[in-house]
């Protein structure tokens, strides 16, 4: 089964709808990255951080530190 976007436990309300239950979720990607084919649980590797991101979490520590 395929989801694009979702909320909150949709998977999991739609299929119990036919009475079938969900014992587990992967997600497989997340925004531009790709989880792929991952031969061994422990076959992680380090993904930096770029401009971008760095940039949205500057923005969003800055408004929260602001708001508090």
């Amino acid at each position: 089964m395929k989801l694009h976007q979702g909320k909150n436990n949709e998977i999991r309300k739609v299929m119990r709808k036919f009475s079938l239950r969900v014992n587990r979720l992967i997600r497989v990607t997340y925004g531009p990255y790709s989880l792929g084919l991952v031969p061994n649980p422990n076959d992680l590797r380090e993904v930096s951080i770029t401009p971008e991101i760095r940039k949205i979490m500057y923005k969003y520590f800055k408004e929260r530190t602001q708001s508090a």
